[in-house]
């Protein structure tokens, strides 16, 4: 285990904390989400929205798959038949897999830019806070300290975007997906 260097504290892991300390940081959350708003909205906005279409995509895919199954059985059933639609459908499901590797990368994309502009405004805020401050704040060891700490944390903070935003995609795609095998094959509920 790491020991701390001269001055700092330390901190247990996120995983060898107890649940009641891991459940109270989520106060932290929206102050924090709020701040990645501020910063850039429009990309905040894309970045919902991608991860939207993302969540979604799936159901097309596995949907456009039954369809191409079909097409097999009923080419089985009646040989000779023509493959015209079949491999439409095919196309089809390669463009809805490019589609959602194209949709990951952009994703990845803006969650890079809008961290980095997160990153940019704490420390902008941080350097804007500590230009108010008496000089004789600074030569306090402790103090000194938890501005270093804190400018050091918002460079940390850029991956806590995708890591918030990405099981809320998962929430949005399991129910998409449970009314889509409703909707598909009613009979199996």
């Amino acid at each position: 285990m790491a020991q701390p260097r001269h001055g700092e504290r330390f901190t247990a892991p996120v995983e060898n904390r107890p649940f009641r300390e891991q459940f109270a940081a989520l106060r932290h959350l929206p102050p924090f989400l709020a701040l990645v708003w501020r910063t850039q909205p429009t990309l905040t906005l894309a970045n919902l929205v991608l991860r939207l279409i993302k969540s979604v995509l799936p159901l097309a895919i596995l949907y456009v798959g039954k369809l191409i199954l079909d097409q097999i059985i009923g080419l089985i059933e009646t040989p000779g038949s023509d493959t015209l639609i079949l491999w439409q459908w095919v196309g089809v499901e390669l463009a809805l897999v490019f589609c959602s590797d194209l949709l990951s990368r952009a994703i990845n994309l803006v969650d890079s830019l809008l961290g980095d502009l997160v990153s940019n405004q704490t420390s902008y805020e941080l350097i804007r806070h500590a230009a108010t401050l008496d000089l004789f704040q600074f030569e306090n060891p402790e103090f000194y300290d938890k501005l270093e700490r804190a400018r050091r944390q918002t460079t940390g903070r850029t991956v806590l975007i995708s890591q918030i935003l990405t099981p809320g995609t998962g929430c949005r795609f399991h129910p998409a997906l449970g009314t889509g095998l409703i909707v598909f094959n009613p009979g199996s509920f």
